[in-house]
């Protein structure tokens, strides 16, 4: 399952589908800054029985050893009562 949207906002509830489709962070995607502060929360659901791929193609957010100040985090479950699969930040989610 794949999203694609272009925001004009910021966080969102999206449904997943069978074609590959592009999310886009924020609505100042690209070459400027996010808002300072900014808590962008995506739920992205599947049909029972599917699940969510999601492959980064560009990730840039300030590299903190701990990631403590600016991250993406990825949760299991439509918030973060659910398990972690894990906290990025920097240029790589590769860590």
């Amino acid at each position: 399952m794949h999203i694609y949207v272009v925001l004009a906002a910021c966080g969102g509830h999206l449904q997943a589908t069978d074609r590959v489709k592009h999310l886009y962070s924020h609505s100042k995607y690209g070459d400027h800054n996010y808002e300072n502060r900014a808590d962008c929360d995506w739920s992205i659901e599947a049909e029972p029985g599917r699940n969510v791929h999601l492959t980064f193609l560009t990730f840039e957010l300030e590299d903190e050893q701990d990631c403590g100040y600016d991250y993406v985090e990825v949760y299991s479950g439509l918030d973060a009562s659910g398990p972690s699969y894990g906290r990025f930040c920097g240029n790589s989610v590769s860590k």
